[in-house]
């Protein structure tokens, strides 16, 4: 909303990208977090439909984790931050439960001397944010979670150990975060993305083999005992990733620039883009059975991401996106009717170092105002060979403590980008308070509501205009700043002096005269009686001062007879035309009384005076007759 008051108002354009009304669309990029660095990991929907997205933020140079909730329409609900005394902490990936309470899954980080140990972390969080429990779960070397997934009152986690190599780590907790069983599966490496998934009563979790091949297994939720586990031995991947929805299940894999999908069967598609930085973070499928994968990619100098869609053989989304410079996806949910994206961005780095992002697009991969392009990739197919692989698995179970974890509010803010289009400093002021020297554009942080912006600049007319802000919104303001239309004068002088000056038609005195004229194009008639009329187009430009001299030409006058030829020099370039009404004019030397512009032309006898000489002219014929007669 945008409301426009001042002495002149430029055209303006207020827009709030990819939405009409912020907060009122269903789809929307949101951007949200601190002013230090922070990053969006994780998302999941609650089932109202709200959207919780979890992270890291950075405050005083240390990191804590970072939880968020958004209404459908990017609203922010809350926002809060959970710090750890004497610790660094972030999360990496969240579920919600049937009762809508939120667990996430990270790492805590400790320091003794030089040496970094790193345990597994597992905060419950209610859907208000507040800490039921947070538990450190420490199995004596470095741990980290990167993956969950909740069934009924059982919550298994997943990540990595490393007693001598890190090794696939998965633990069952009740809903206490108490452990059930803790299971690590020697020579399985993890992929250090989520990994666990749910196929109905099934809990499938992926590794790779010492061959870099990827290995699928099936664990049995009770124990954590292997039940069966497949490989691919001539597929080698980086670090895959692993989809699950329904009837369907696939492994995807990026290697820089082709992204892979691997079906149960052992056949495989590569679709290459056309551009390099494939790397797969994240895939799911639609209701429909539409496969979506996110994918860190460089369509673009810099780094940001890219979405596949595919259904079947077919393909339904082939886009790259960019937000900014620097856009690092991070997770990706499939909803019934939308792709939600997380990740982090330096679209606002000039206020803020990186926000955490979080974009809600429709399943076609539309985002609106945003930079995007299609992509038509080229594909190449061939087949693997799956093999039953043997997998044996050893318990190992953590310590685990009791965090004392202090819980912070972030507040909400929104982004005014402004565009002013002049090179000149431009004095920014938001709510009457001085805020920045712009150039051609500027971006601040503002708190959401409305805010009165003023922006002003040596010689243009001072700008002002009422913007409403949206929590994690962008609003853009198009200022047009005009410039003032600064006099300048114009001189005119004629010979001989005391002649009439008109101004495109327009008496404004007489010679000698000084004019302050607004910039433009001007006609400038000089006349005199018994003189022939001066023109001259003249063009009048702010600051420079223009003489004109008129050197008059008398009409010649003839008793006898009389030709007159009036010759009328006009001196015109043609310029831009400006139309103005200042005028202000200046009389110089003595002065004279208004005259008339017209010109009378003598000689020669005409009209009634003609009549009467003519009428007489025969008596004087007659009596210098008789005279001559006597």
């Amino acid at each position: 909303m945008v409301e426009l008051k001042g002495a002149y108002l430029a055209a303006i354009t207020l827009m709030l990208l990819f939405s009409t009304l912020a907060g009122a669309s269903d789809y929307w990029v949101g951007f949200y977090g601190t002013t230090g660095y922070d990053e969006l990991r994780a998302v999941s929907i609650m089932p109202n439909g709200d959207i919780v997205a979890a992270g890291k933020a950075s405050f005083n140079g240390t990191t804590a984790p970072w939880v968020i909730r958004l209404d459908r329409y990017g609203r922010v609900l809350w926002s809060k931050y959970y710090t750890i005394p004497g610790v660094e902490a972030d999360v990496r990936a969240l579920a919600i439960d049937n009762n809508g309470n939120i667990i996430a899954v990270g790492s805590v980080r400790r320091k003794a001397g030089e040496t970094l140990t790193s345990d597994l972390l597992v905060m419950k969080l209610d859907g208000d944010g507040n800490v039921l429990w947070a538990r450190d779960y420490d199995a004596g070397s470095l741990e980290v979670a990167s993956s969950i997934v909740i069934d009924g009152n059982a919550i298994f986690v997943g990540g990595y150990a490393t007693p001598e190599s890190p090794e696939v780590w998965v633990l069952r907790l009740n809903p206490y975060g108490d452990v059930v069983w803790g299971k690590v599966y020697p020579a399985v490496y993890p992929t250090f993305k989520p990994f666990l998934a749910l196929n109905g009563s099934a809990l499938l979790a992926l590794g790779l083999l010492g061959s870099g091949s990827p290995v699928l297994m099936r664990l049995n939720p009770l124990s954590g005992g292997v039940i069966e586990a497949t490989g691919c031995s001539n597929f080698p991947v980086s670090s895959p990733v692993l989809a699950v929805g329904g009837n369907h299940s696939s492994i995807l894999n990026g290697n820089g620039t082709c992204l892979a999908v691997l079906l149960p069967s052992g056949e495989w598609s590569c679709y290459n883009p056309g551009f390099g930085g494939v790397d797969v973070v994240g895939a799911g499928y639609s209701d429909d059975g539409t496969l979506y994968a996110l994918s860190v990619a460089k369509p673009w100098p810099g780094i940001n991401f890219y979405v596949l869609g595919l259904r079947g053989e077919s393909i339904k989304v082939s886009r790259a996106y960019r937000l900014s410079d620097l856009d690092i996806p991070r997770g990706m949910e499939v909803s019934q009717d939308s792709l939600l994206i997380v990740g982090s961005s330096e679209r606002f780095s000039r206020a803020v170092k990186t926000e955490g992002f979080v974009a809600k697009l429709p399943l076609n991969g539309a985002i609106g105002s945003y930079g995007s392009k299609d992509a038509d990739p080229s594909i190449f197919t061939g087949s693997s060979r799956v093999e039953g692989v043997d997998i044996s698995s050893r318990t190992l179970l953590p310590k685990v403590f009791t965090l004392e974890v202090r819980v912070g509010d972030i507040k909400p803010v929104g982004f005014l980008r402004i565009e002013v289009g002049i090179d000149e400093p431009v004095k920014l002021y938001i709510d009457g308070e001085f805020r920045a020297l712009l150039g051609r554009e500027g971006v601040l942080v503002l708190t959401p509501g409305t805010h009165v912006v003023k922006l002003t600049a040596d010689g243009y007319w001072d700008y002002e205009a009422t913007v409403s802000i949206w929590d994690g919104m962008e609003t853009v303001l198009k200022a047009e700043l005009k410039r003032k239309a600064e006099h300048g004068i114009l001189l005119v002088n004629s010979s001989p002096s005391h002649a009439a000056v008109y101004l495109n038609g327009t008496l404004v005195g007489w010679t000698p005269l000084a004019l302050n004229l607004s910039p433009g194009e001007y006609m400038v008639e000089v006349t005199k009686d018994g003189y022939r009329t001066y023109r001259m187009k003249v063009k009048v430009i702010p600051g420079e001062r223009k003489v004109l001299s008129a050197e008059l030409e008398r009409i010649q006058v003839s008793t006898t007879s009389t030709t007159s030829t009036t010759t009328t020099t006009t001196i015109s370039t043609s310029f831009s035309t400006t139309s103005s009404s200042a005028i202000t004019t200046t009389t110089t030397g003595s002065s004279a009384e208004p005259r008339s512009s017209t010109t009378r032309k003598k000689g020669g006898l005409c009209g009634p005076a003609a009549v009467v000489v003519l009428s007489v002219f025969p008596l004087v014929l007659m009596r210098g007759f008789r005279r001559g007669t006597r």
